[in-house]
């Protein structure tokens, strides 16, 4: 699902027994994003979803493609999925990143 900031952004997830694949367009191109795990309830909490920088870069289209292994399943552990923009280039500024893609996690597979 496409957030304000991206209202023309839109992807697949496809989660496997060993990773995560996202397929993203309609995003800002030439641009970095990064994917994170999120839970919202109570306070929020977010992990990086793969190996760090849990980063892809958009081509001159705003087309991207993120490939992940994931040392656990997400399910049942995280309610959201979450593609964030790094406007400034730098995928550790966690600060002024903006929100661009999200999708809900079903809590079993």
């Amino acid at each position: 699902m496409a957030v304000k900031a991206h209202p023309n952004a839109s992807g697949d997830a496809y989660f496997n027994e060993n990773g995560l694949s996202i397929q993203a367009k309609g995003l800002r191109p030439n641009e970095v994003y990064t994917v994170w795990f999120v839970n919202m309830k109570t306070k929020k909490h977010e992990i990086g979803a793969g190996s760090a920088p849990y980063m892809f870069k958009t081509d001159s289209n705003g087309n991207g493609v993120y490939e992940a292994t994931l040392l656990e399943s997400p399910f049942g552990k995280w309610g959201m999925l979450m593609v964030m923009l790094h406007p400034n280039g730098d995928p550790r500024d966690m600060k002024n990143m903006v929100g661009a893609l999200s999708a809900k996690i079903p809590t079993n597979k």
